[in-house]
This record gives C-alpha cells, sequence and structure tokens, in this order.
C-alpha cells in the first residue's frame, strides 16, 4: 500500500465513522445515508483487496527459493565430482560447470545440459560417488522449480489484480465523499462544532485543493471581552 492510497483509506474510515456517530442526521434512505452506506462498501473492499494482495504477494515466494536451492544443490553434486574426473568425460570435455549467470532462465539451461552430460557419464560419476538416482533426482528438482516458478507467476498476477480492486474501491469511495461534500455541509453547516469535525475526518492529509474556512465555535473568553466591550461603550 503506498503512502497515497493509505491517507486516502484512512480518510474514507474516518468519514465513516463520523456517519456511523451521526446516524440520525443520515438516515439510511436519504441521500446521505447512501453516500455514507457507500464509503463503508469502499472501505471494507478496500480492505479485503489490500489483505489480498499481502497474502498473493507471498504465495509461492518461500516455495520457490526452496525448488531453486535444491536444483543447484543437485547441480554443484555434480559439477564438484565431474571437475576431479575431466579428462576421462565424454570428449575429454567437462560441460558440466555451474553457469555464471544466476538468473532462473540460465539455471534451467545449464540444468538441462547437466541431465544430458549426465547421462553420458553416468557410470563414470556413479562409480566416484554419486547416487545411481542423481540424473533423476535433478530432473525431479527442475520440474518442482519450474511448478514453483508458474505459481509464483501466478501469485504475481494476483497481486496485479488486487492492486486493481484496491484502486477502484478508493475510486468509488471518492465519488460517494464527493456527495457527502455536499449534504454534510448542508445539513450541518450551521454548527460549528459539527462543520470542524467533518472537515477534520473528511481532510486527506496533503491534500491542499480542499480548504475552507470554518467559524470557530464561541469560548467563554470571547464572551467575557464582549460584555466588557459593551460596558465600556455604555460608560461613555
Amino acid at each position: 500500500m503506498t503512502r497515497k492510497e493509505r491517507t486516502r483509506y484512512e480518510a474514507l474510515l474516518r468519514v465513516r465513522d463520523f456517519g456511523a456517530a451521526h446516524v440520525e442526521l443520515f438516515p439510511e434512505s436519504s441521500r446521505g445515508g447512501q453516500a455514507f452506506a457507500e464509503v463503508g462498501a469502499a472501505v471494507e473492499a478496500f480492505e479485503t483487496s489490500a489483505t489480498s494482495k499481502i497474502g498473493a504477494a507471498k504465495d509461492g515466494r518461500r516455495e520457490k527459493a526452496v525448488a531453486r536451492a535444491a536444483v543447484k544443490d543437485a547441480m554443484r553434486a555434480i559439477a564438484r565430482t565431474a571437475r576431479s574426473v575431466r579428462p576421462r568425460l565424454s570428449k575429454g570435455e567437462n560441460k558440466l560447470l555451474m553457469p555464471d549467470n544466476t538468473s532462473d532462465a540460465a539455471l534451467l539451461r545449464a540444468a538441462e545440459d547437466f541431465v544430458k552430460e549426465g547421462t553420458k557419464n553416468a557410470e563414470l560419476l556413479i562409480a566416484l560417488g554419486l547416487p545411481s538416482t542423481f540424473v533423476a533426482d535433478l530432473v525431479k528438482a527442475v520440474d518442482a522449480f519450474e511448478k514453483a516458478r508458474t505459481e509464483r507467476h501466478s501469485g504475481r498476477r494476483s497481486v496485479r489484480g488486487a492492486q486493481i480492486e484496491m484502486t477502484a474501491a478508493l475510486s468509488r469511495g471518492a465519488v460517494a465523499l464527493a456527495t457527502l461534500d455536499a449534504v454534510v455541509i448542508n445539513l450541518i453547516g450551521k454548527d460549528p462544532g459539527l462543520s470542524a469535525a467533518w472537515d477534520r475526518d473528511r481532510r486527506i492529509v496533503g491534500d491542499k485543493a480542499r480548504k475552507r474556512n470554518i467559524p470557530a465555535a464561541p469560548t467563554a473568553a470571547d464572551g467575557a471581552g464582549k460584555a466588557s466591550d459593551d460596558t465600556v461603550k455604555k460608560a461613555s
């Protein structure tokens, strides 16, 4: 969740709570009540999508890392064994070397070569202590890695889908908020305390476009000062 998304989500939360605290002013059947309900629905949709995004971002990450490590471990064992008998490998050339490129694609290409070369030199490498199933074990590890990669890609697509839903929820909330800007002020505009509370709850941090001058509620000190001024006027 970006900072901008968080500030807009938090503003919608405050607006939802404002409507709940003053439900008597905004009955469900009124346009204001409906707009507050739309804000609540947008908040719920955003939270659901945000939770889905977090879960999707984690899906397959650990599994892929474990599967990738298994492929590399199997290849390292083969490469280590092959180094000690290089002259006796087929055609005298050691093709069982770990790749310099560490990308997934490069690792899978190298693993395919390991399977081919390992199969050609299986008897020699098994005689040096590798298990008789070392080629089959590498193939199994590669299959598991490719499956984990596919699931990881699927998780990333789910992340993008959840992000789209989050953006849509914030947009729906903004539309409802625009309606409430008119409805709320029309209903409570003469109440300085409620007007100030609405302005505070509705405000989006960093949103400089919306500025209104809210009249401050009179204080006891203001009343005392006015009485003193009246006394002075009468005396003069």
